[in-house]
């Protein structure tokens, strides 16, 4: 029997399977000599390539027409699933495009930017180390390569409108190539300035004074450099010492274990404009202020902070909104228990309390950075991804000793709950690797550009559960803390302070000693105080002080949601001015600190039998978050929430003293309507809890 003919979509297909092998090769191809610039004639092939990624670019949009432009009734044969085939292979014919328009995009020539760029490094290669492709040349120096140098800067100065000039440029260049040495290369290391004496404890090390120029031989990982002084006399440096000399004008520091590429003239202009414009968008403070000796080598932008400013749910408001099910028609994680008429308490796997105590051998910033506040953030964490929201713990410490910082301070009257130490923990995660990830942080303000953020001064991960599935004792913890991210590994808090001596226990033992920890202590919660926690979300990390409140505010959730609706269909907006400020109440700590003042004295006057009524503690409790919490949420003269910032706390609390003190004068309902208090405008949003919320189904 005669073969049949290919339809339409057949020869499409295969030409769609050709083009797709095409393009994978020219990708693969042009990607290994994007990486590797010491390939042979690797500028001729990169051209060549991109002529033949345009060139397969006019094929695939020709074939991306042919393919759209197909008909069913053009088949000789009925083809099953016609449309879905068709739009399949416009899908991967689209795919192939944008494959092409990227790699097109890498392997552009910029003919102006490479001229310019290379006579920016010609004028520079005094200054700048120059490397072969593929190995290193050796070879004397001589007066020959001084006069060569000589003639390219002469060759410059003259007018570049001339073919001639710039040909001798070129070749001048390459003759000097030729002639560069490894010792000349050795000698392109920056140099540096020292910020301060320093004299060296061990043999090896090289003693300097504040303002000497010292030349880097050499760096090495554990932050202490061999450098040269002007004497010639070598030594080991710590680099927390040193910044960039200023009168060079490249300002980035060497880091470590990364090789340059310092051979500019043959690399494309693109490239070049690439790496000026990546420093100039992705340097960060960290790196400058690294780079110039003005904090650790293992400091870091806050991670856990990051992850706040970039996401609500990581807030601890978000994590205590009664969750939906998939089908919306039930909640995850608030159940009712008809027996008690209650909401039903629920055991989880994790349920300890930590108390934080102090952090001791802390480095610290430098006077470059005014530092507002030192704290802690803690947060559940299985090496991988953060599991909870992020509570935060304020420290307290001396100016004489910055580098200790306490919780939990001595103070007349309530502790502050920002301060307080003393939190809970709650999870039914099953993660083995799971525990409790501590990143202590500094708010700081540059004191020269008055630019705000936050550092991260190391990290410490304790796990909950030891190798064989228990969880850990009841005890305190000395958590030593590691330097970078909680996903980087192997990384120093200040490689400065943990050099040892070769082979010494005893000076093993001292380093150990200084270097910075947090000292954490994990218990179990009583009885009493298990009744409140079993009460709260799944998953929590807060201060024991919120415990009671959050409590109460998830009994009255589960009144109002899963006992007296009506329609327990109904998506309607619920009249409720608790359950839709508390959660934005319970990330202020001073307007909690209100609420704690106001309910201890409620508490005090309260007889025993009326404590026991939960009807009327959840009434009583309504009743002080509305005079308290509610009212000062919306009062317009308190200013913006700043824990950070001990001025604006300070005046903060001023007005909720005056407020507080009015309310035990006039009563709750008269200060709140009093004409001396001014409120923001009022929004219904005020005291309407939205079940449909994001924030209820994420």
């Amino acid at each position: 029997m005669p073969s049949k003919d290919k339809g339409p979509l057949q020869t499409a297909q295969r030409e769609g399977d050709e083009l797709k092998r095409k393009v994978d090769n020219i990708t693969q191809e042009a990607q290994s000599l994007l990486d590797d610039t010491t390939i042979p004639e690797r500028t001729t092939k990169l051209s060549d390539l991109y002529r033949e990624s345009i060139s397969l670019k006019e094929t695939a949009n020709s074939l991306h027409k042919k393919v759209s432009a197909l008909r069913k009734g053009d088949e000789p044969i009925k083809v099953p699933d016609f449309d879905r085939k068709k739009k399949d292979e416009v899908k991967r014919v689209d795919g192939l495009r944008g494959q092409l328009e990227k790699l097109i995009s890498k392997l552009e020539p910029d003919e102006v930017e490479e001229d310019y760029f290379r006579k920016v490094q010609e004028k520079g290669g005094a200054q700048s180390a120059t490397e072969t492709d593929g190995t290193e040349t050796s070879g004397e120096e001589s007066e020959e390569e001084t006069d060569e140098g000589e003639s390219e800067t002469e060759g410059e100065s003259e007018e570049d409108s001339e073919d001639e000039s710039e040909e001798e440029d070129s070749d001048e260049k390459e003759s000097e190539e030729e002639q560069t040495t490894t010792e000349v290369k050795d000698h392109t290391l920056r140099q540096w300035e020292a910020l301060s004496d320093f004299k060296g404890e061990e043999e090896g090390d090289l003693n300097f004074k504040k303002g000497d120029i010292l030349n880097i031989v050499e760096t090495q990982d554990d932050g202490w450099w061999m450098a040269e002084d002007k004497n010639g006399k070598r030594g080991l440096v710590p680099s927390t010492y040193l910044q960039v000399y200023a009168k060079f004008p490249e300002v980035h520091s060497p880091e470590v274990g990364e090789k340059e590429d310092l051979d500019a003239s043959k690399a494309s202009g693109k490239s070049l404009w690439r790496k000026v414009s990546k420093a100039f968008t992705e340097t960060s403070v960290t790196d400058v202020l690294s780079a110039m000796g003005g904090i650790p080598s293992g400091f870091r932008h806050s991670t856990l902070h990051k992850l706040l400013e970039e996401d609500e749910t990581y807030t601890t408001g978000h994590y205590i909104y009664p969750k939906l099910s998939e089908s919306h028609l039930s909640f995850r994680d608030l159940h009712w228990n008809p027996t008690d008429c209650k909401i039903r308490s629920k055991t989880v796997r994790i349920q300890r309390t930590f108390t934080l105590w102090n952090c001791k051998a802390v480095p610290d910033t430098g006077s470059a950075l005014d530092v507002k506040s030192r704290h802690v953030r803690v947060a559940l964490f299985d090496g991988v991804k953060v599991l909870s929201n992020i509570h935060t713990v304020q420290a307290k410490w001396l100016e004489k000793e910055p580098k200790t910082w306490t919780f939990n301070p001595r103070v007349q009257g309530m502790l502050p709950s920002i301060l307080d130490g003393e939190c809970f923990v709650r999870s039914n995660n099953v993660e083995q690797n799971i525990g409790l990830l501590f990143e202590l942080g500094v708010t700081y303000v540059r004191t020269k550009t008055g630019e705000q953020g936050e550092l991260s001064c190391g990290w410490a991960h304790l796990k909950l559960f030891d190798d064989n599935g228990s969880p850990i004792a009841n005890k305190s913890y000395d958590c030593t803390l590691n330097g970078g991210t909680p996903y980087e590994k192997g990384v120093e808090v200040d490689p400065a302070v943990s050099r040892t001596a070769s082979g010494s226990r005893f000076k093993s033992l001292l380093t150990a000693n200084k270097q910075p920890h947090l000292i954490v202590k994990v218990g179990t919660p009583n009885k009493e105080r298990k009744d409140i926690l079993d009460m709260l979300p799944d998953t929590l990390v807060s201060s024991v002080h919120y415990a009671e409140f959050t409590a109460y505010y998830r009994q009255i959730l589960a009144d109002t949601l899963l006992r007296d609706r009506l329609n327990m269909y109904t998506a309607d907006l619920i009249h409720s001015p608790v359950l839709a400020q508390f959660p934005k109440a319970i990330m202020q700590s001073d307007i909690m600190d209100a609420l704690r003042s106001v309910w201890g004295e409620k508490m005090k006057t309260l007889k025993k039998a009326n404590k026991r009524d939960s009807e009327q503690m959840k009434a009583l409790f309504s009743q002080v978050f509305m005079e308290t919490a509610y009212a000062l949420l919306f009062f317009s003269s308190l200013p913006e929430y700043k824990w950070w910032d001990m001025s604006i706390m300070d005046a903060r609390w001023k007005e909720i003293s005056k407020f507080l003190k009015k309310n035990q004068q006039k009563g709750g309902l008269a200060s709140l309507l009093s004409s001396d208090s001014l409120h923001e405008p009022f929004n219904i949003a005020e005291v309407s809890f939205d079940l449909l919320s994001t924030k209820c189904t994420t």
